[in-house]
């Protein structure tokens, strides 16, 4: 079996950086929040957003009442998880 020796620090050996970890999250973060509220502001730049749309969701400045955007979405993210293989040595 593979055991480690507690001497050797295993971050060092492998040249793991944490800053290299969590840099694609933090840099996915501000892009959201970014967009999150520049979407959330934009009906104020251009009335039209208020008119236009199709089916169920005819004024695109209002929350989705019934939730089925967001539940389409996180339903179509989960389909793609978890049948995306798995790649890899």
């Amino acid at each position: 079996p593979f055991r480690l020796d507690p001497s050797e620090n295993i971050l060092q050996k492998y040249q793991i950086r944490y800053s290299r970890i969590f840099s694609g999250m933090i840099f996915q973060g501000c892009v959201f929040i970014s967009l999150f509220f520049g979407l959330k502001k934009m009906s104020n730049y251009f009335p039209l957003l208020s008119e236009g749309g199709a089916a169920w969701f005819t004024n695109l400045s209002i929350p989705d009442s019934t939730y089925v955007l967001p539940i389409m979405a996180g339903a179509a993210f989960l389909i793609t998880v978890e049948t995306m293989p798995l790649t890899g040595n």
